[in-house]
């Protein structure tokens, strides 16, 4: 009776197994793989677009009705601006340039989690060390003085 028992574990485990070492590649591998293409590929199209420069920025920002000592609340994406020389780095620059002194900028933070960490409830945010998952320009300012 062991045996058969034995047997039946052994034939679905060679049924079972290469499913989900399939899965887990599909889900791990491929999906990073594929990622890499794709951000090299939006990288290569942003570059085919007009360089959006500080000056312009600033002016298209202004335009918008950004002014002085205004408190701004930025949740953005870098690519959705077009390709801007100094990236994310010049984009915060030229808000805190507008803005001034007197003014306030805020940007969401929400974390970068992997869902095992969310279930488990063994995660811990620190603003200086936690990844920032709402664009590389909150990112940028996260990490920024």
């Amino acid at each position: 009776m062991m045996t058969n028992y034995r047997l039946l574990i052994k034939y679905k485990a060679k049924k079972i197994i290469p499913k989900v070492l399939q899965e887990v590649f599909r889900k791990n591998i491929l999906s990073l793989y594929y990622q890499n293409i794709k951000s090299k590929y939006k990288i290569q199209s942003l570059k085919n677009k007009a360089t959006v420069s500080e000056q312009v920025l600033k002016n298209d920002l202004i335009q918008l009705g950004v002014k002085e000592g205004m408190k701004v609340m930025v949740h953005s994406s870098l690519p959705g601006l077009g390709y801007v020389e100094g990236g994310a780095k010049t984009v915060i620059k030229v808000l805190i340039n507008i803005i001034g002194e007197k003014g306030l900028l805020v940007m969401p933070s929400a974390p970068k989690l992997e869902y095992s960490e969310v279930i488990r409830g063994d995660w811990v945010f620190n603003v200086r060390e936690t990844e920032c998952a709402t664009g590389i320009i909150c990112e940028t300012f996260r990490k920024s003085p």
